[in-house]
């Protein structure tokens, strides 16, 4: 199996929690499904009746994403107007200020899977020539991203055992029996749920948990859907988990 290997970055990202309102919060990591969205803008798939989604789903792409950079946290104000009701001028109108969370610092290497091999084609020519449909952006348009295409190379299933897997660690709410997974002192384990996949119409269809180390440091785990790889310039190969 052959995959592809991003990193993506940015100065700040916001991955709002749906259960938090007036003072949204932010996920640690990009869902999937915010990761399908920053795809298809770089690859200019439509959003419109959500036409992007019938491109990248879970049988045409799928992802792991390891922490290149320790998960740090920040809250910020912002001036919000309500464009509704003044569409002709935002001036004199009332601005409501809202606090929140922000991912700061962020970058995430990626590491993509394509069923399909003609959009793996096309992205693989996108990524080598640094290309980008539409605007990048992490979670919300204010939040400017940019990436790096490290490469094309080919992967290795693992055999059922314990390693170090250097991406999150997936735990999957279809009745699958969750990994093990071996604690070691001086790390800090951290999980966030949410969606994995959306129907066309996007309403959830799966809901998945992340595990992750806060600073980036790999995880012992017992597994049988593990990959490994060897990117040029490095000296070991990696592990990781793809979902």
């Amino acid at each position: 199996m052959e995959i592809l290997i991003v990193d993506l970055y940015a100065g700040w990202g916001h991955f709002k929690k749906p259960y938090t309102t007036t003072s949204p919060l932010s996920f640690s990591l990009p869902p999937k499904t915010t990761l399908y969205g920053w795809l298809g803008a770089v690859l200019g798939l439509e959003k419109e009746k959500n036409e992007y989604l019938k491109v990248l789903n879970q049988s045409k792409v799928k992802i792991g994403i390891q922490l290149l950079k320790p998960v740090k946290k920040m809250q910020l104000s912002e001036l919000w107007i309500d464009t509704e009701n003044n569409k002709t001028s935002y001036y004199n109108i009332k601005r409501t200020r809202i606090r929140m969370e922000w991912v700061k610092d962020v970058k995430y290497r990626l590491f993509l899977q394509f069923g399909d091999p003609a959009l793996a084609q096309k992205a693989e020519l996108f990524f080598a020539n640094h290309w980008s449909f539409y605007t990048s952006s992490l979670g919300l348009s204010e939040a400017l991203a940019n990436y790096h295409f490290v490469g094309k190379f080919p992967a290795t299933a693992l055999p059922s055992g314990e390693y170090a897997f250097v991406s999150v660690l997936p735990v999957f709410s279809n009745g699958t029996e969750p990994p093990k997974i071996t604690l070691e002192p001086g790390k800090e384990y951290f999980n966030q749920t949410h969606a994995n996949t959306f129907t066309d119409d996007r309403v959830i269809s799966e809901m998945i948990t992340l595990i992750y180390e806060r600073s980036g440091e790999p995880i012992l785990s017992t597994r049988k859907d593990g990959w490994q790889v060897k990117i040029a310039g490095t000296q070991e190969p990696v592990n990781f988990v793809l979902f």
